[in-house]
């Protein structure tokens, strides 16, 4: 990464955050009821905003559409219903799904490497929909793995610029792969 004043003030708001994620942790009893009430809402379904940790812009459906087939998008916070999403149907290893509360559909991988993702009807019987969520401890973040395709969900191209697509690609440790919520809950 080069550093820039950008980039320098998102190291610094992504160090001050992992500082107070410490904190929380640290203090007794209070750090493991807020991360077992955040864990329990997001299996609960509860509604979150999901950003890059690579960006820090919120994951998005493009122009806010309620199509099936619209794809999937990194965008400034603004809100709207297109940037918030309810994690559902988690069972341990097998995962869960992510539907957008303002369309009601769920993020789809076609399985093809560097296509991006879209939002298509939530179905218990599409493999493409479920996704594992796996802590990444050097992060404070989570990657969201498709076990049927076998790949991850990502920032194209690494990119830092709103409307860059998010797609699926194969497991590379980066930062482009790694999401999570500004409240600090769980994405599972």
């Amino acid at each position: 990464m080069k550093f820039s004043p950008t980039n320098t003030a998102k190291l610094c708001s992504h160090a001050a955050r992992t500082l107070a994620a410490a904190g929380v942790i640290m203090a007794s009893g209070l750090g493991l009821s807020v991360l077992t009430e955040s864990a329990a809402n997001a299996q609960s379904g509860s509604d979150e905003t999901m950003i890059s940790d690579a960006s820090w812009l919120n994951i998005a459906v493009r122009g806010g559409s309620t199509s099936a087939g619209t794809d999937i998008i990194q965008w400034w916070a603004d809100g709207g219903g297109e940037q918030q999403w309810n994690a559902f149907g988690y069972s341990g290893v097998n995962g869960g799904y992510y539907q957008n509360i303002n369309s009601g559909l769920c993020i789809t991988t076609d399985g093809v490497a560097g296509d991006p993702l879209t939002q298509e009807p939530c179905s218990e019987n599409n493999v493409y929909q479920r996704w594992v969520s796996s802590y990444v401890w050097w992060a404070f973040g989570y990657t969201l793995y498709n076990p049927a395709s076998g790949l991850n969900m990502d920032v194209q191209n690494f990119s830092y610029w709103g409307g860059a697509e998010i797609d699926g690609w194969y497991p590379n440790n980066q930062l482009n792969q790694v999401f999570s919520t500004p409240g600090g809950g769980s994405l599972s």
